[in-house]
């Protein structure tokens, strides 16, 4: 995945990154991207938490990218 940049243009770090591919996998990122966070609704971030919890619980994701 290529660097993403949040709303207001700045570099992510790691642990954002992680919610990044989270709502990019879940074919949110675009809002994100456009609206931020707050744009989601609390559905969808509990689905994006849900995500990443389920990711930590595999050991590290998809490809072993979460500490």
């Amino acid at each position: 995945m290529d660097v993403i940049l949040k709303a207001n243009k700045q570099p992510v770090g790691p642990e954002d990154a992680i919610k990044y591919r989270a709502a990019e996998e879940l074919n949110l990122l675009d809002r994100v991207l456009e609206v931020g966070w707050a744009g989601l609704t609390t559905q969808e971030s509990g689905r994006v938490g849900g995500l990443i919890s389920r990711w930590r619980r595999m050991g590290g994701g998809p490809e072993g990218w979460i500490g």
